[in-house]
């Protein structure tokens, strides 16, 4: 392989002229002496990486080639003084630098040395093939999404053994890993297959096991690692994932509180801080759980192991000692959000409306700044570089002596998370997913790659650096825009699921989003409209409907979903349910019911303004249904209609289910939960007060029942027990067949309960 390297002149060249004259044999003169040459000088370094290769020197108008020791050595004689550009090149390889700017100013130049650097590529295979994060651990670090059809390409690698990784969460790569060696040539070939992952990634303890967003739909709101290959996440209920460099795995944080931060001192002495005084530590083997006060903790720091601060609401401050956690006058009864600080008598913490906090190693004092925003977040590159950031846009700058507080230019948006590797590389954090980058003159958007809210942000070098949010987004960095790496098929709420077996599982919500279910992995399909979808329901796999905004119903032929004009109403609809596929019924607001007898619709209610709306509906046969939603009534058809009263005229239902005509439930606002006997409704006791969104069941011993803030019910026959969901979302949907239930809701949740 061969190399040049150019030398092009930047400024003016010196050279000399001499001039004629003098006198000849005739005066007695004698010819002069010619001028002496110009002083010139030698440019020499080294290019590394490569055995063989040639070098081009180049001038504005000349050039000239040498040939490239053995050892990599090189040298351009003959140079006059100057400014020049030393530029390697060869055929397929890049080098670090591109190029180098040498001012030769009647001296020799040396060092000026060049590092070749090689690609290595390959394809992934499978379903797993697109936007995978492919990671390489080494002498560098790098990373880059795998394109749609599977290829990826990882540049300026220079020679060394590396670790070439995939992941995409809810798959498995074969190889899970490959050992490449770059010896002074690019490596292509180096492919992967994938395959859905045999299980999901995050479970609760009660088996509710994430499907969609994978791994883990939950807010994530503190970021902390020690190498590239050990990072910690926190977020709510109790999340808790560590990073090994080829996935996100969960960890066991023994509490379903909120975790608002994460930091540790070394790979066996992590801490993870929360709501209501939580405060879990990882000591290597397994996490402990303490509280410490009632107040949330919002986040947490430390200059080493024996000496971590936390923060909260109220003005908390607490402070570990090494063997327990000390109250520490905080002077304030404001909330605070984030503590840094350059050691141990050198800590900032900030919060509401300004407050920052000073450690000078024995007493806090108040440096707040003059804004009425909240900073959410604090870092420094060092004891004269301190960085907060907050709401409306808030960036504040200390340096070394006083706060100085300004504002991102655009919108105003909330800045929720700043890190950075020195004092010109700065990234913050912030809503709709967005970021900025400080360059040290200014600051620049970069593409995270997602679009939910982002509240965390962490790296291990200007090379790797994670970004985590809202509905357990994940982001990450080579240093340039930025990979979604959380594998999300929706993120938009979904309100109802049903399915026509345990591997044909429909979800539909906002937007005109349908999701379904193939008995490995959630897919998308395409609905055709853009209006919000409240109820799914089918009497087959090729006969399925959905409903929902604008009078909107659809159909799925087996093939495809299209539009069903079911006479123009514009009424939202609410449900979807029939007893098959000549016997379908609908209903919505304004108190309209719709009927498909197999040939045509007909509107069989419809009550106009003031008509309660109707968002569940059930019944045991063709003249057996029930219409929940009314305050204080069910509407019931037999054969002809009649209002059905509820123990209380301040209850209502939002839906209905039975496992038979004298044995149906319905759930509805503030936990209710009813029951149907046969000849009266009563009310049942309900382990929540959390509004039920919605009520299935297989058997009359095997009930569901799904609501808000995460809530799971159970009716085993004798009793509601709830279960442990693992996300704090709102639930709007419960559907369950044989030995396995579905549960639907915010963020585009989508858990499968696994016996």
């Amino acid at each position: 392989m061969r190399v040049r390297l150019s030398v092009a002149v930047l400024g003016a060249l010196l050279a000399a002229c001499g001039g004629g004259g003098g006198g000849g044999p005739q005066d007695g003169g004698g010819i002069p002496p010619p001028p002496p040459p110009p002083t010139t000088y030698t440019v020499s370094g080294k290019v590394a990486g490569i055995a063989s290769a040639t070098a081009r020197l180049a001038t504005l108008y000349t050039s000239r080639t040498v040939r490239i020791a053995a050892d990599g050595s090189y040298a351009f004689t003959s140079v006059s003084n100057g400014t020049y550009t030393v530029t390697a090149e060869g055929n397929g390889i890049a080098f670090q630098p591109p190029s180098r700017t040498v001012t030769v100013n009647g001296a020799d130049v040396t060092g000026v040395d060049f590092l070749a650097t090689f690609t290595i590529s390959g394809t992934i295979s499978g379903p797993g093939a697109s936007g995978a994060l492919v990671s390489l651990a080494g002498p560098v670090s790098r990373s880059v999404a795998s394109a749609t059809n599977g290829t990826f390409s990882l540049a300026g690698i220079p020679n060394g053994s590396y670790t070439l990784m995939p992941y995409m969460p809810g798959y498995e790569f074969t190889p899970r890993t490959m050992t490449v060696t770059v010896s002074g040539a690019n490596v292509a070939f180096r492919n992967f297959s994938s395959a859905p992952s045999a299980s999901a990634t995050v479970c609760s303890p009660d088996r509710f096991c994430w499907r969609n967003p994978l791994p883990q739909g939950n807010a994530l709101r503190g970021l902390w690692g020690v190498t590239p290959t050990d990072a910690w996440a926190v977020g709510d209920r109790g999340t808790m994932l560590r990073w090994d460099g080829a996935g996100w795995a969960i960890v066991a944080s023994g509490t379903a509180r909120a975790l608002n931060g994460v930091w540790g001192s070394g790979a066996t002495d992590v801490w993870a801080v929360g709501d209501a005084g939580t405060i879990a530590h990882w000591d290597g083997a397994g996490v402990a759980t303490t509280t410490v006060g009632t107040s949330a903790l919002r986040a947490v720091w430390g200059s080493g192991a024996s000496d971590v601060w936390a923060v909260g609401d109220a003005g908390t401050i607490v402070r570990w000692n090494g063997t327990g956690w000390d109250p520490s006058a905080s002077g304030t009864t404001t909330t605070l959000r984030a503590v840094w600080g350059s050691g141990a008598n050198d800590v900032w913490a900030v919060g509401d409306a300004g407050a920052i906090l000073h450690w000078n190693g024995s007493a806090w004092s108040d440096r707040s700044v003059v804004t009425p925003y909240a900073l959410r977040a604090i870092w420094g590159s060092s004891a004269g570089d301190v960085w907060a950031v907050g709401d409306g846009s808030t960036v504040a700058r200390f340096n070394g002596t006083s706060w100085s507080v300004g504002a991102l230019g655009g919108t105003s948006c909330r800045v929720n998370g700043v890190w950075g590797t020195g004092p010109a590389d700065v990234w913050i954090a912030e809503e709709n997913g967005w970021l900025d980058r400080w360059d040290g003159a200014q600051w620049r958007f970069v593409n995270s790659g997602v679009t939910s809210e982002l509240f965390a942000v962490w790296g291990s070098g200007p090379g790797d650096i994670w970004f985590a949010g809202a509905m357990g987004m994940f982001a990450h960095s080579a240093g340039g825009a930025g990979t979604a790496v959380t594998n999300a098929i929706t993120t938009y709420p979904l309100h109802a699921a049903w399915g026509a077996g345990a591997n044909d599982v429909w979800f539909v919500g906002e937007t005109g989003t349908i999701r379904r279910w193939n008995g490995t992995s959630v897919t998308a399909t395409q609905s055709w409209t853009s209006y919000a979808l409240e109820g799914v329901w089918g009497s087959a796999a090729n006969d399925v409907y959905a409903v929902g905004w604008g009078g909107t119903v659809l159909h799925w032929n087996g093939t495809s979903w299209g539009a069903v004009d079911v006479g123009g109403t514009p009424v939202w609809l609410l449900d979807v349910w029939g007893t098959g596929a000549t016997d379908v019924w609908v209903a919505g607001y304004l108190g309209t019911i719709l009927r498909f007898n197999g040939v045509s619709w007909s509107e069989v209610q419809g009550g106009g303004f003031g008509a309660p709306a109707y968002s569940g509906i059930w019944g045991s046969g063709p003249n057996d249904v029930w219409f929940a939603g009314a305050l204080g009534k069910v509407r019931h058809w037999t054969g002809t209609w009649a209002d059905v009263s509820l123990p209380s005229s301040s209850m209502w239902l939002e839906s209905v289910w039975g496992a038979a005509a004298n044995d149906v439930w319905g759930v509805g606002g503030v936990g209710t939960i009813l029951h149907w006997n046969g000849s009266a409704w009563s009310p049942v006791a309900s382990p929540t007060t959390r509004t039920l969104n919605r009520v299935w069941g297989t058997a009359a011993d095997d009930v569901w029942a799904a609501g808000d803030g995460g809530t799971i019910l159970h009716w085993d026959g004798g009793a509601w027990s709830e279960l442990d969901s693992g996300t704090t979302n709102d639930l709007d949907a419960v559907w369950a067949a044989g030995t396995t239930a579905w549960v639907v809701g915010g963020g585009g949740a989508i858990l499968q309960h696994v016996p």
